[in-house]
């Protein structure tokens, strides 16, 4: 399976969010499935509710096994988009961040399991936490600041970078919530790109990377 149709409780949450947040999204991407290294959507959102929806419109295209890496500075927003996420995958409990517990699983339609190396100061503290464990055939395993730990994580994988959009002085105060997002496709992840392109092509595109 891969990238098979939204089930109603994803579509329902991203609904729920786009009317929420009115995220203005997407999109600059390579769909050639064979150059993985060149595929990249980007989403611009207005709100936190609008990067949820699109947490949610990614979770409808994630499988068992899946890894989502998540970077992005402090208040990128990236808990934001693991709770997107894990809500549209039909986990109830609240997701909060697990800096300080480093891991924190939940039960949904996919089990989820969130994890955040921020607090983590070397190497081989991450090793010691034996992702190999906290990966598996049965789940879906966020990682934030991933990027730490990239030579750790599998060869298949969706990274997804936050960045906050500059506010001008003067300018509407509601603009301190403007995200993009970057998604880009890890390995064979890549073949699902395209489906995923296609549940944002509503939205105007986001341009480069803040800071880019």
């Amino acid at each position: 399976m891969t990238g098979g149709a939204r089930g109603p409780t994803a579509e329902a949450e991203a609904e729920a969010e786009a009317a929420a947040g009115s995220p203005t999204a997407v999109g600059d991407a390579t769909t050639a499935a064979g150059s993985a290294e060149r595929e990249v959507v980007r989403v611009l959102t207005r709100s936190a509710a609008g990067t949820r929806a699109v947490a949610a419109a990614v979770a409808g295209h994630l499988v068992p096994g899946d890894v989502v890496v998540l970077s992005g500075d402090l208040g990128a927003g990236k808990t934001v988009f693991a709770k997107g996420t894990a809500a549209a995958l039909g986990v109830d409990e609240p997701v909060v961040s697990p800096t300080f517990a480093i891991v924190r699983r939940y039960e949904g339609r996919l089990p989820v399991v969130h994890v955040d190396v921020y607090r983590l100061g070397r190497l081989q503290e991450v090793i010691d936490l034996d992702l190999d464990e906290l990966f598996g055939d049965d789940r879906v395993t966020i990682v934030e600041w991933g990027e730490a730990v990239v030579a750790l994580l599998p060869g298949r994988r969706l990274e997804v970078g936050l960045a906050a959009v500059p506010v001008e002085a003067g300018s509407d105060p509601a603009a301190d919530d403007e995200r993009v997002l970057t998604l880009r496709a890890v390995g064979d992840w890549g073949r699902r790109l395209p489906a995923l392109l296609a549940a944002v092509a509503g939205f105007e595109p986001a341009g480069e990377e803040p800071g880019c």
